[in-house]
C-alpha cells in the first residue's frame, strides 16, 4: 500500500484525489519518526508535524501553503473535520467569513498530500475510511 500512496502523491496533478495514508500502531512504534520521514522523502523542508485541531479556521491557515500535511497523535476525528480532511485532499474550496465583523468571504483552496497517525484513529465518516493503512 505505502508504495502505491508513494507513487499517486508524487505526481503534480494526478488524475485522482490524493488518498490519506493513516498510519495506526501501538505506543513507541515509531509512527511520528515514519511520518516525518516520509514527508522529507517527498517534499524536504516542510517542517515537521501538526497537532490535530477540532476549528476549522486553524487547519486551514496551517496547511493553506504546504505540499504535504503530517498531522501527528490524531485520537478522534469528528464529522466536521472529516468533512474538512477530505476537502483539503480532493482540491476543494473552503470558504469563510474574513473577519467575525464584516461578510466578506474569505477562500482557502486546498490540495494536499496527508498523512494522518495514532494509537486508536478510526474515520466515522466512510467516505474518509477509503484510505490506507500501514500496520
Amino acid at each position: 500500500f505505502l508504495i502505491g500512496w508513494l507513487r499517486v502523491v508524487i505526481m503534480p496533478k494526478p488524475a485522482m484525489d490524493y488518498p490519506i495514508l493513516l498510519m495506526s500502531a501501538p505506543k513507541g512504534t515509531g509512527k511520528t519518526t515514519a511520518t516525518n520521514y516520509l514527508k522529507e522523502l517527498i517534499a524536504p523542508d516542510t517542517g515537521g508535524t501538526i497537532s490535530p485541531t477540532n476549528n476549522i479556521r486553524d487547519f486551514a491557515a496551517s496547511v493553506s501553503s504546504m505540499y504535504i500535511v503530517g498531522i501527528d497523535n490524531i485520537s478522534k476525528i469528528n464529522l466536521d473535520m472529516s468533512d474538512v480532511y477530505c476537502c483539503a485532499v480532493t482540491g476543494d474550496t473552503l470558504s469563510t467569513r474574513k473577519l467575525f465583523t464584516n461578510n466578506k468571504p474569505h477562500n482557502v483552496n486546498f490540495h494536499v498530500r496527508m498523512i494522518m497517525n495514532g494509537i486508536h484513529n478510526t474515520p466515522l465518516r466512510s467516505d474518509l475510511k477509503k484510505e490506507t493503512r500501514i500496520y
